[in-house]
């Protein structure tokens, strides 16, 4: 199935969702234009939809919406050109399309290049693009800098900056590839710069990223380490509404349920099946995602097992598996990934500031073990100062 069609099945069918009976079959018709087989691939998926157990649902769908999210097979531009952008090389592909290094003569700085995947759908292109120009005001050290956007043809496409490095995932992973967990130092360090760069887009932007995850985390190749958040991509603001004037815009955009379903919020789950919106997207959707990733970089462990079905109530404690961990630890994990949003920090600042302060009895351990000290809460009380400051 070329990626045209298979993003035409998929929002013909999130559309028909939330449709009476009558008016689904009704409007699948009309949009299929005669095209018998589409019209019983669309039977098909509602089938499977209406036979699946509750938990089945979710599975399945948030599977098959990743695999459509990744799914791009546009011919390679290696070695074209991209309006005055020259395509150098392929860097793999990400959510929504393929992702190349290019320059722009005479210039010789190096960018990246994300191509979207024409999506059919006019209304979404737009929005995308008004996004985008959202998205341009994001200027931070830990945030990778949009440079342009536009289309090529119909594709949308956006230039970012470029740097050499890994991503966290690739961090997080042994010599003989598996995962580890990482130093207390640089879990708070890590920790401290994403706090910054996503309370930065929060507070000054009300921007909400929607994906954090280790893929997106980038680490540079410096003596010390930096930290740059990549991807905005699927991120919004919560007062920004996709116009509903036409059916084809996914739900997955207008109700805030994309992302990555390893890493999606409760509120984002919710609002993946849902027929309505049932939650409100803002940036503790983020906090709990950053949460799910200092939860691996702690134990080298994910919180949950794949798939969307959890239960909040079995998370296993970071101490169980890492010895020297303080069991403050535990509770500072335990509020971060609560199930209810009020329940949960409600900034990254806040979060930031407990997980160092519950962490300070091992830094200070690995310090020689020097005398005690009030370490987190000299720093709880300057980071306070600090914010007071931006105010």
């Amino acid at each position: 199935m070329n990626k045209n069609r298979l993003h035409k099945v998929e929002n013909l069918f999130i559309a028909g969702l939330e449709l009476s009976p009558a008016q689904r079959e009704s409007f699948w018709i009309s949009q299929c234009g005669g095209d018998k087989s589409l019209l019983s691939e669309l039977h098909q998926l509602l089938q499977a939809h209406e036979s699946a157990a509750a938990g089945d649902i979710l599975e399945r769908t948030a599977w098959a919406l990743n695999e459509v999210n990744s799914y791009f097979s546009g011919e390679s531009l290696i070695g074209k050109s991209v309006n005055d952008y020259q395509i150098l090389q392929s860097l793999g592909q990400g959510a929504m399309g393929d992702v190349y290094l290019a320059k722009k003569p005479p210039l010789t700085r190096k960018v990246v290049i994300k191509i979207v995947g024409d999506v059919g759908n006019a209304a979404f292109r737009k929005q995308f693009i008004a996004e985008m120009r959202v998205h341009e005001k994001l200027r931070h050290e830990n945030i990778v800098l949009l440079l342009d956007a536009g289309t090529y043809g119909l594709n949308p496409y956006i230039v970012l900056e470029y740097f050499p490095g890994q991503s966290l995932r690739q961090y997080l992973l042994d010599p003989s590839g598996r995962q580890r967990f990482l130093p207390f130092e640089h879990v708070v360090t890590i920790t401290r710069q994403l706090t910054e760069g996503l309370g930065y887009a929060h507070r000054e932007h009300h921007i909400t990223h929607r994906d954090i995850k280790p893929e997106n985390i980038l680490i540079l190749p410096e003596q010390s380490l930096k930290t740059k958040i990549i991807d905005f991509g699927i991120a919004i603001l919560p007062e920004l509404e996709v116009l509903r004037d036409d059916l084809l815009i996914s739900r997955r955009f207008s109700y805030g349920a994309s992302g990555t379903p390893h890493y999606m919020s409760p509120e984002q789950i919710g609002n993946l099946m849902a027929k309505e919106r049932v939650a409100k997207i803002d940036s503790r959707t983020d906090i709990f995602a950053l949460g799910l990733v200092v939860y691996e970089m702690l134990t080298g462990q994910s919180a949950f097992t794949q798939g969307i079905v959890r239960n909040y109530r079995k998370i296993i404690a970071p101490t169980k598996f890492r010895e020297g961990l303080p069991s403050a630890v535990d509770g500072v994990i335990r509020k971060v990934l609560s199930e209810h949003v009020d329940q949960r920090y409600q900034s990254v600042e806040d979060f930031f500031l407990e997980l160092e302060e519950a962490l300070s009895p091992a830094l200070d351990a690995r310090k020689n073990a020097r005398p005690p000290r009030q370490g987190g809460l000299i720093t709880k009380l300057l980071h306070q100062r600090w914010l007071r400051g931006r105010q």
